[in-house]
C-alpha cells in the first residue's frame, strides 16, 4: 500500500512538476508571495511590540516627572534622575513615535533643574525629530521659540 502511494505521488505530482517549467515558476511565485506576506505580518508585529514597550517607558518616565512636580519640598526634587529616565528611554527608543515627546519632557525637566541651554538643545532635537505634518510640530516649535525668548531675557538681565 505504501509503495502505491509513493508511485502515485511521483507519477501524478513530482514528475509533472519536473517536466513543466511553467509549473515550477508558479510554485516559486506562490512560495515567494507567502514568504512576503508572512514577513510583512512578522515585521508589523515586531513594530507593534516595540511601540508597546516604548509607550511603557514613556509612561514610566512621565510618572516619575509628575511625581517630582508634586513633591512639596523643593530640596527633595531629584530632577537629575528624571532627566536620566527620559534620556535612557530616548536612547533605547529613539526610532519610535515617542522619541520627540521624550525629548520634550526631558527639556522641561532640564528647565526645572535650571539648565536652560541644555533644555533648548533637547527641545531643538525634539522639533527636528518630528515631521512637519505632525500635529505636535508647531506646538513644539512654539515651545522652542518661547524657551529661546526666555533665555534671551535672562542673558539681558545678567
Amino acid at each position: 500500500m505504501n509503495e502505491e502511494i509513493r508511485y502515485y505521488i511521483k507519477s501524478e505530482v513530482v514528475d509533472p512538476i519536473k517536466e513543466s517549467r511553467q509549473m515550477q515558476l508558479a510554485i516559486l511565485a506562490v512560495l515567494l508571495t507567502a514568504l512576503g506576506i508572512g514577513g510583512y505580518y512578522a515585521y508589523r508585529e515586531m513594530v507593534k511590540s516595540k511601540t508597546r514597550v516604548a509607550q511603557q517607558a514613556f509612561a514610566d518616565s512621565v510618572t516619575e516627572y509628575e511625581r517630582m512636580l508634586r513633591e512639596v519640598e523643593p530640596d527633595k526634587r531629584d530632577w537629575p534622575s528624571v532627566i536620566t529616565s527620559f534620556d535612557e528611554a530616548y536612547k533605547r527608543y529613539s526610532d519610535s513615535v515617542f522619541a520627540p515627546s521624550l525629548l520634550a519632557y526631558k527639556a522641561q525637566a532640564l528647565i526645572l533643574s535650571g539648565k536652560r541651554d541644555e533644555a533648548i538643545e533637547a527641545m531643538n532635537q525634539s522639533v527636528q525629530a518630528l515631521s512637519k505634518k505632525s500635529p505636535l510640530y508647531y506646538l513644539y516649535l512654539t515651545k522652542l521659540a518661547l524657551m529661546k525668548h526666555d533665555s534671551d531675557k535672562e542673558a539681558v538681565k545678567a
